[in-house]
């Protein structure tokens, strides 16, 4: 990345390009002893997410394999503010990103529209050697996701997922002279609703393949549809220590051990509903099942550090 910072005694005010690419304004007001600090910043880039790869079930050389391409256009604002009173650190901020859906030059594509609301507060305390930190983090997102395939002057929407998610994250560390704890507790709920209005399909196959294509496979009479529903709960708490030794003058050996553990548990419930249609006859089918995870582990580590004095 690359940018510059001004600082004045109660402005600072910055602009920096990173490689996403990405542009962002700051600027904070602030008292020159770090008493308090307002600050306000923006930004706005584009975000290349990747691929979408379909290929034929059966491998046919009829059916071409589908990649969808999908890049993101996101801007954001952020405010925030900080209070430092004597030993004690006040902290909170508030973000809001959004897209701007595009249709790009392109065969296939994903058009998406995102808002997301990111909320933070943090309280720390500098007591002698003991400093303590907590915070807390949320997180609320809306995404539509479109699935376009375009053919000359025409666009056909063949995938439709209108996604809900919270996230809410609770923090705490503290710090003895060398010694570095941490307990964090994550919660986050999604949800993927069917829309049973036409054109609104999770996804419809038919609509991403050519004229071509699908009269070579008598497609043009066999249409199947899929709507789904899921429901995603997970929670975690994750956490560790750290502790490093330091013995020595000219030269400093500084042995350290570390633990970190986790311990997550959640639930998945999808309900798939597949719609068939031959001509007039229909037929509906339902695939209903629930994936529960529950996870735990640790790593354990040693390390030495030797420094020469200066």
């Amino acid at each position: 990345s690359v940018g510059f910072e001004n600082r004045f005694k109660y402005i600072t005010l910055g602009v920096d390009v990173s490689s996403l690419p990405f542009i962002k304004s700051s600027l904070a007001i602030h008292r020159s002893d770090s008493l308090f600090r307002i600050g306000t910043s923006m930004g706005r880039g584009v975000v290349d997410l990747g691929d979408i790869k379909w290929a034929s079930e059966d491998y046919s050389t009829i059916v071409p394999e589908i990649s969808v391409s999908w890049e993101s256009h996101l801007s954001y604002r952020n405010l925030s503010a900080e209070f430092n009173p004597d030993i004690h650190h006040f902290g909170l901020s508030g973000t809001y990103l959004q897209s701007s859906p595009r249709n790009p030059d392109k065969e296939y594509y994903v058009r998406d529209s995102i808002n997301v609301l990111l909320l933070h507060g943090e309280y720390g305390a500098a007591l002698g050697k003991n400093h303590l930190q907590l915070g807390y983090s949320f997180a609320d997102a809306e995404a539509r996701l479109y699935g376009i395939y375009q053919q000359e002057e025409s666009r056909k929407r063949f995938m439709y997922l209108p996604v809900e998610a919270r996230l809410h994250l609770i923090q705490a560390g503290w710090q003895y002279g060398s010694l570095n704890t941490n307990l964090n507790y994550a919660h986050l709920t999604a949800k993927l609703n069917a829309n049973q209005n036409r054109f609104y399909e999770s996804l419809a196959p038919n609509r991403a393949l050519p004229i071509s294509v699908l009269k070579s496979l008598s497609f043009s009479f066999l249409q199947k549809l899929f709507r789904i529903d899921a429901d995603l709960d997970a929670s975690g708490i994750f956490g560790g220590a750290f502790y490093q030794w330091h013995f020595g003058n000219k030269y400093s050996i500084n042995p350290s051990a570390g633990i970190e553990a986790y311990y997550a548990s959640g639930t998945l419930d999808v309900d798939k509903k597949i719609e068939t249609l031959i001509l007039v006859t229909y037929n509906e089918q339902h695939e209903i099942y629930t994936r529960e995870l529950k996870s735990a582990g640790g790593v354990a580590s040693l390390g030495l550090e030797v420094r020469r004095g200066g």
